[in-house]
């Protein structure tokens, strides 16, 4: 991920402060290092690095870039998909041990995204990737699955909020929702939902997850 920032920007980061009014100690810290290292160059990250690799899953410490580049990556990223449902996400990784892999890469100085395919709202087995119009505006306050978005989102909460380090501080990370919009694979690509329809879905997920 490279983070761009104009010239001369730098001292301006340190008096820039995240959108959400609440943001911990941790979370301001992040967002400024980003800032500041994207003045500098990439952070190469890998999925899922500590739970599974080539002929290997779950091994204690191991990693594929670990042993083919000599470091663990500078970012970590895991999926919430499947939290909807059940305790186990689309990769098979379950939630307990995402939350212990995603504590090691934090501890080791790591940035940890998640993202979320979520379910499709109206059950549909295709899940993220089931396209049927009227998904994102049904998710959207009023629609008939309003209340069903906000029971979602209460057990991604629950998820992050119990991310924290050793000191028991929570684990900043960067939250990916809804992602690669600009396509029209998921149910929240730009060809099955206006832009309003986006933009409402995505004021409203944060708002939840902040107010």
């Amino acid at each position: 991920m490279l983070i761009t920032i104009l010239p001369g920007y730098a001292c301006q980061a340190q008096q820039e402060l995240p959108a959400d009014k609440n943001a911990t100690h941790e979370t301001v810290q992040l967002f400024r290092n980003l800032k500041k290292l994207s003045q500098k160059g990439y952070l190469f990250g890998h999925q899922d690095d500590l739970a599974y690799g080539v002929e290997w899953r779950y091994k204690e410490n191991r990693s594929d870039v670990l042993e083919s580049a000599g470091d663990y990556p500078g970012i970590c990223g895991w999926d919430l998909g499947g939290i909807e449902k059940g305790d186990v996400n689309l990769d098979g990784v379950p939630f307990k041990k995402m939350k212990q892999f995603i504590r090691q890469g934090y501890e080791r100085g790591g940035v940890i995204t998640i993202s979320w395919h979520l379910a499709s709202p109206f059950g549909a087995p295709a899940g993220a990737w089931d396209t049927t119009k009227g998904s994102v505006a049904s998710v959207n306050p009023g629609g008939s699955n309003h209340i069903l978005y906000k029971e979602w989102l209460d057990r991604v909460a629950g998820f992050l909020s119990s991310l924290k380090g050793s000191k028991g501080e929570m684990i900043p990370i960067l939250f990916r929702p809804f992602h690669e919009h600009t396509g029209g694979w998921f149910w929240w690509g730009k060809t099955h939902c206006t832009p309003f329809e986006y933009q409402t879905l995505w004021r409203f997920t944060w708002y939840y997850l902040t107010e």
